[in-house]
């Protein structure tokens, strides 16, 4: 079997079966620079895995907060244009979504984080849209 040996805080260390590439034991953090390509990217969401749970709230107000961007890496000489946040501005609203490169300053995303809170936001949203939809309803009818 081969064996792929990545840094990042340690040593993980993963194994190929056939075409598939896999953590040998555990749990692995890994980091990739550059674009990672794949079918599906899957993250262990299991309800017998979560305690505590409970549904979001103000996600709309905190949505309301953040700033939605496309920009380009600055290493990138083909300039490709990409969307997402700057991690400086989301830290200020969620901190817990905004990590730290290990052995840098630079700051990372934890993007599948804001998937819960734009869920959220856009149920309340509806919700709001409703309410209008049924009032103006009224109005023209009255």
């Amino acid at each position: 079997m081969e064996y792929v040996q990545t840094h990042v805080s340690g040593n993980t260390y993963w194994q190929t079966s056939g075409s598939t590439l896999q953590p040998v034991s555990g749990y692995a953090n890994t980091t990739i620079s550059g674009v990672s390509t794949a079918n599906s990217f899957n993250a262990l969401s299991d309800a017998s895995l979560k305690e505590n749970v409970m549904t979001i709230s103000g996600a709309l107000e905190s949505v309301g907060q953040l700033r939605g961007v496309q920009y380009n890496f600055i290493s990138d000489a083909s300039a490709v244009a990409h969307r997402g946040v700057i991690a400086q501005e989301l830290e200020e609203v969620y901190p817990e979504m905004v990590g730290t490169v290990p052995g840098s300053e630079k700051k990372s995303v934890a993007y599948m984080e804001l998937i819960g809170v734009l869920i959220e936001a856009v149920k309340e949203l509806s919700g709001k849209v409703s309410t209008l939809e049924t009032e103006v309803a009224a109005l023209k009818s009255a």
